[in-house]
């Protein structure tokens, strides 16, 4: 047997044995975010989880055209909540989406949405309840308390990009005689909420809206109500797939 110093080394014939496993995957699998930190972690005792989310969040850098299109990191990076951004962080989106409007840009809106986008738009109606003792129901199953305008009912607007672009490009006509003059808008953004959507690259918007707008000395037009919608990421950023507005009113009582 040989020896080195004070110490014997083992017969080459000797059997050695691993008490780790060889393939450590450094750590893929073991990350978690620590409120306390307000970061990421691992609890594996090798890890690449800070060279990982490094790099993530390099490439969301590299994706987002603006600060408001950057996920939050309050999130466990890698889940779908990790997408989800704080509704402030969002509400700057949906005001500068008011402002094109507000300004009539109508083009740099359109821009805003994907090319199969669906634009709709309900209204709300008076239902009685179950409970009502206004009417006599014969049939109990018969009442239906949701008041708002159902998808496959009658729309006050059911849209498509293309169709929506049809109308900007009348509007720049000179000849569309309902705008001519043009009312003068403003439109208010309240009560924004985001969520997860459906799938991955999708997010979920909702929010309360009151659009007013006048003209000449008297003419003017509230209208108040929710609206609800489907962002999907394409190039990059964030664009309207799908728009569904429901107005309090029961009947539109403008003119066009």
């Amino acid at each position: 047997m040989a020896e080195c110093g004070n110490r014997a080394t083992p017969p080459p014939s000797s059997i050695s044995r691993r008490a780790a496993f060889l393939n450590t995957q450094m750590g893929l699998g073991h990350e978690r975010f620590d409120p306390a930190l307000n970061a990421s972690a691992s609890d594996f005792r090798m890890s690449e989880s800070n060279h990982r989310q490094f790099y993530r969040r390099r490439a969301q850098l590299m994706a987002a055209d603006n600060w408001t299109q950057m996920p939050s990191r309050d999130a466990k990076c890698g889940s779908r909540a990790c997408m989800t951004t704080s509704s402030a962080r969002w509400s700057s989106s949906l005001y500068r989406e008011a402002r094109l409007l507000d300004e009539r840009r109508f083009h740099e809106w359109l821009e805003l949405f994907t090319d199969n986008a669906r634009y709709w738009m309900g209204g709300r109606s008076d239902r009685f309840p179950k409970s009502s003792k206004a009417i006599a129901i014969l049939d109990p199953d018969r009442p239906v308390e949701d008041d708002r305008t159902k998808e496959n009912e009658l729309a006050i607007l059911d849209e498509t990009r293309e169709t929506l672009a049809r109308r900007v490009a009348r509007l720049d006509t000179g000849m569309a005689w309902a705008e001519d003059p043009p009312w003068r808008t403003r439109l208010l953004i309240a009560n924004v909420e985001v969520e997860p959507g459906d799938a991955a690259s999708e997010l979920k918007v909702r929010c309360d809206f009151i659009a007013y707008r006048s003209r000449a000395e008297t003419e003017q037009d509230f209208f108040v109500g929710t609206r609800r919608d489907v962002l999907r990421r394409l190039d990059g950023g964030w664009k309207i797939a799908r728009r569904k507005l429901t107005l309090d009113q029961n009947v539109l009582s403008a003119k066009n």
